[in-house]
């Protein structure tokens, strides 16, 4: 009876064991954000409005993302993420349920990274976290489509990641003393032409120490593909970016260059910014300023300034309140979140966001 009772004893510590050993392999996390805000804004001919926003400083949603430890340093990796409208109960995307990003792939340190699906391209990993999106990560934080009737500045929204391919392949190397190649494609699966609609992107990033650096060069061959508003004309864009933490005081800076064949606001253009984000205590401070110089005959140049306080409540909740003022060249519309009557627009946002 004793010599049963170990061994039944014995077998249900195995079991166990295995069990433990087969949770930490693998794991399924549920994540989000909610953000709300009220926000005003007014424009140079006195229109104002005051509504309530999902998404000010950081966008809703709401995202499943899981890894499995393959061993051998090789791990399976997915990530389902949708925006969500939080002042409506909508989802953030009538045709498209995981609108954010919905991919899958292979990690490892000494093989890199290889994802497979439906994300954003190699230069929103670039010089997306030199961008504002780190210091403001909001709508009143960058210019997109701003003051360009008819056009998404897709290229330049690509280094926020408003912009995100399906049929993607991205690829990112180990690191080699603090570099690593960043390489993406993006098939556009239109019949009878391999090029059609196809996007690829190069880039290279550094970190090491205080440094953060990228450069990344973005091709699409338009024929109806998101973000090329001309068919048949190649849009371009080439952008580098710098980035340095001193006493926990970040300085970011970014430029980027977009080239398309056709003659339409904002499809030719230079866009730079500047931003520098200060933590004092519980609080986070920032200010940034971009502009955009229109290569076009439109001459449509946009210039935006931006001031936000974030207050953290706790290390998931949050309070914060953004400023930012846009004008616009030549008969241009401005258009920091909401498009106004006017070329100059003034925004002022007050909200609060909670973690997941």
């Amino acid at each position: 009876m004793k010599i049963k009772s170990k061994l039944k004893a014995v077998c249900a510590a195995v079991i166990a064991t295995g069990s433990v050993h087969a949770q930490a392999a693998s794991e399924v996390v549920l994540y989000g954000i909610v953000d709300s805000a009220i926000t005003h804004v007014s424009d140079k001919q006195g229109a104002s409005s005051t509504e309530l926003n999902s998404g000010n400083l950081n966008t809703s949603r709401l995202g499943i993302r899981g890894k499995e430890d393959l061993g051998g340093g090789l791990s399976a990796v997915f990530n389902l993420e949708s925006s969500i409208g939080l002042d409506t109960g909508s989802i953030g995307s009538a045709t498209t349920f995981w609108n954010r990003q919905s991919w899958m792939g292979l990690t490892s340190q000494a093989l890199g990274d290889l994802k497979f699906g439906f994300q954003r391209p190699s230069i929103y990993d670039l010089l997306g976290p030199l961008s504002h999106t780190p210091a403001f990560g909001s709508p009143a934080a960058r210019i997109d489509g701003a003051g360009i009737a008819g056009s998404s500045l897709a290229r330049f929204n690509n280094t926020i990641g408003t912009t995100r391919y399906a049929n993607s392949i991205k690829y990112v190397t180990p690191d080699f003393a603090g570099f690593k190649i960043h390489a993406f494609t993006a098939l556009g699966e239109v019949a009878g032409s391999s090029s059609a609609n196809l996007t690829w992107n190069l880039g290279l990033g550094y970190k090491r120490n205080n440094w953060t650096a990228g450069i990344s060069y973005l091709t699409t061959d338009c024929k109806d593909a998101i973000g090329c508003l001309n068919n048949q004309a190649r849009d371009e864009v080439a952008g580098v970016g710098l980035g340095y933490l001193w006493s926990g005081v970040r300085i970011n800076g970014i430029y980027t260059k977009q080239k398309n064949a056709r003659n339409v606001r904002g499809n030719n253009a230079d866009t730079a910014s500047v931003s520098v984000a200060i933590p004092v205590k519980a609080w986070n401070f920032a200010v940034g300023y971009q502009m955009l110089n229109d290569k076009t005959s439109f001459d449509s140049d946009v210039k935006q300034y931006n001031l936000s306080a974030v207050y953290n409540l706790s290390k998931r909740t949050a309070l914060y309140s953004i400023v930012a003022r846009q004008t616009v060249k030549n008969d241009g519309i401005a258009a920091i979140s909401f498009l106004s009557s006017a070329a100059q627009q003034n925004q002022f946002s007050f909200g609060l966001r909670h973690r997941f």
